[in-house]
């Protein structure tokens, strides 16, 4: 399926032990995608969120502390990407990285 212009990619995180969001552990998660799109999450040892979004032609890595607080739920990931705009990470309730993304410059 080809990458649409606009579009997001999320999923909540909540493995079985209770303290992984602060324990000194690496987790890997299984990858997401959808509208040719790919997101690839590891929480690392040092408690930062690594976030990498591939597509056909391009690839971005995004890093960023785990938020003190999560809801019940877990973790909460997202990525949005808007053409002509940015691609956007969100953990949490809160945007923590943003770049560049245009479809025209991966053609």
């Amino acid at each position: 399926m080809s990458l649409k212009k606009q579009g997001a990619l999320q999923a909540w995180l909540r493995p079985a032990n209770p303290d992984w969001a602060t324990d000194g552990q690496r987790y890997i998660f299984p990858p997401l995608s959808s509208d040719g799109i790919r997101m690839y999450i590891t929480k690392q040892e040092d408690r930062t969120v690594e976030v990498a979004v591939s597509t056909r032609e391009a690839s971005y890595i995004f890093t960023a502390p785990m938020p003190e607080t999560l809801a019940p739920k877990g973790l909460f990931v997202c990525v949005t990407w808007q053409d002509g705009e940015t691609i956007d990470l969100q953990l949490g309730e809160e945007v923590v990285a943003s770049k560049p993304f245009h479809l025209s410059a991966l053609a």
